[in-house]
């Protein structure tokens, strides 16, 4: 399968390895403030919104990233510095439009229009992150694969929402992070997947892998820091 081939032959596993446990954990805090964010008055949605948003956004944002760094397409890259940076603004307003229409009245609407504009917004800012990596060689799109992703992401938002709505306790919303997880990993391999470069003969030099080990550090390091304030902040309300 071509997403498999992508991550087993495309990916440096340290990065894949950082990422999955930024995914993992970012996924798991986003789903506990989903939750305090579609239960909260309406006083206090405003603030909850905010910190969720902001929250899900930095750990599905610094998630693609470090994955993205870790990728491997066998020519020189760069980094579109505005592009990488409206990317995670998109995820960051993307998911407070999402969570703000994931608090109406109707369960069912909530999770399809919340779940799938959070869905979407991840989508988003994964498909601007990819215009921002610039490959020296002729790029080619699989829209199959491209619609696949977006389609992962939008049914698992929306399920992660209906779920956080319907059940209660610690473990559905474990199994609510878990579950926005899978839709943040499969939409990027599906993503990834649907992306090849063609080397040009002569132009063989991959990506700075060092310069990727550190920018990857401090993606990870700051959004560490915000997931942890966004935790804090719900441990103290």
């Amino acid at each position: 399968m071509r997403i498999i081939g992508c991550l087993l032959d495309q990916h440096n596993p340290g990065f894949v390895a950082i990422a999955a446990l930024m995914c993992i954990l970012g996924s798991l805090v986003s789903a506990t403030l989903f939750r305090r964010t579609v239960t909260a008055g309406k006083k206090a949605r405003i603030h909850w919104y905010f910190l969720s948003a902001v929250t899900a956004g930095a750990a599905t944002w610094a998630t693609h990233f470090i994955a993205m760094l870790g990728y491997t397409p066998g020519v020189p890259v760069t980094l579109d510095a505005v592009l990488t940076v409206l990317s995670a603004v998109i995820a960051i307003v993307g998911i407070g439009a999402g969570l703000a229409l994931s608090t109406v009245q109707s369960t069912r609407i909530a999770a399809a229009l919340g779940g799938s504009t959070i869905g979407l917004a991840i989508g988003a800012m994964h498909y601007v992150g990819m215009f921002a990596y610039r490959v020296d060689g002729p790029v080619r799109w699989d829209w199959r694969y491209v619609v696949a992703s977006l389609v992962i992401a939008m049914a698992c938002s929306a399920t992660v929402i209906a779920w956080l709505r319907a059940r209660q306790g610690t473990r559905a919303t474990f199994q609510a992070g878990a579950l926005l997880a899978m839709g943040i990993i499969g939409l990027h391999f599906a993503g990834m997947a649907a992306f090849a470069v063609t080397p040009i003969p002569g132009f063989s030099q991959g990506a700075d892998s060092e310069a990727f080990a550190g920018m990857a550090a401090a993606v990870g390091m700051v959004a560490l820091l915000i997931v942890g304030t966004g935790i804090s902040t719900y441990l103290v309300e």
